[in-house]
């Protein structure tokens, strides 16, 4: 057995995040000597797939497991608002991923800035980081997912809910029955109840309540959220080792536009991960 995978998720429109992430993870990660696995669909074409293996050696794209496809797709005919955001739900095909003591998930909206070692020690719980409610000071409904004041004592929320971009999810959590418990979440049955507009981090956050270790947002530094990240948690973004370019803007948008739209942490995120593509060039 395999110690550990780093995996993520990829398609042409995210090829270039896929790239940067890939390579600040290994460029920050020196001890990290495992698999890499790129899932994905159709939506990551023939020549992405290339670039992607030309870059890194021994990568492997894998397709996204068919029944999970299925079930997104009859998903998606009952909410068609998901469509866009159909991709996110591949994160759950790790838990189907068998013959590695340890998963390294990271969304491909992501910069390595740091070393990630110190929360890869094994655990008895799935890893992850604190997502905006936690630092509201909110709870989550467990059926609508919505967010609750931490006073509502009639119908008791999740206390502590988790980001999914980063993940880290060590053998225990990874079987066929949890892998189907997961599927079952897609079913429109549990979907009728949902009121955010979340895919992947809801139904992990619902399955896994009180199953989570929580670290740092340094490891998982939301950056729509970093004012609030800053007031609650004093976390600053010269102390990250992980930026998540969470909200729709990404640092390879090239359109000016969006320049306005920008707070001075994102604009100076999005500066380090232009500098960092750069720098692929050079391989």
């Amino acid at each position: 057995m395999q110690k550990n995978a780093l995996v993520t998720v990829s398609t042409d429109c995210f090829l270039d995040g896929s790239l940067v992430m890939i390579d600040s993870f290994l460029h920050h990660n020196s001890w990290f000597s495992g698999d890499i696995i790129v899932l994905h669909d159709d939506s990551l074409s023939a020549s992405s797939i290339a670039t992607l293996t030309r870059m890194f050696t021994g990568l492997q794209c894998r397709r996204v497991d068919a029944e999970l496809t299925l079930r997104i797709h009859n998903l998606v005919k009952y909410a068609p608002k998901l469509k866009s955001r159909q991709a996110r739900f591949y994160s759950l095909n790790c838990f189907n991923i068998c013959g590695y003591q340890q998963l390294i998930f990271v969304d491909s909206d992501t910069l390595f800035l740091d070393s990630i070692q110190p929360i890869c020690q094994y655990s008895d719980k799935l890893i992850a980081a604190p997502d905006a409610s936690h630092y509201r000071g909110k709870t989550r409904d467990r059926q609508s997912f919505a967010e609750k004041s931490n006073i509502d004592t009639e119908n008791d929320g999740i206390a502590t809910t988790f980001n999914a971009g980063l993940m880290i999810i060590n053998e225990r959590f990874r079987s066929d029955i949890i892998y189907r418990a997961l599927l079952d979440k897609l079913s429109i049955d549990f979907w009728q109840h949902v009121r955010t507009d979340h895919t992947d981090q809801l139904i992990l956050n619902i399955h896994f309540e009180d199953q989570i270790e929580i670290i740092s947002s340094r490891y998982n530094y939301l950056l729509t959220h970093a004012a609030l990240l800053k007031e609650q948690a004093n976390i600053a973004l010269d102390d990250v080792a992980l930026l998540h370019f969470n909200g729709p803007l990404k640092p390879w948008h090239k359109k000016t536009s969006h320049l306005e739209r920008m707070t001075p942490d994102f604009l100076d995120a999005t500066r380090a991960w232009r500098l960092a593509y750069k720098k692929l060039d050079k391989i």
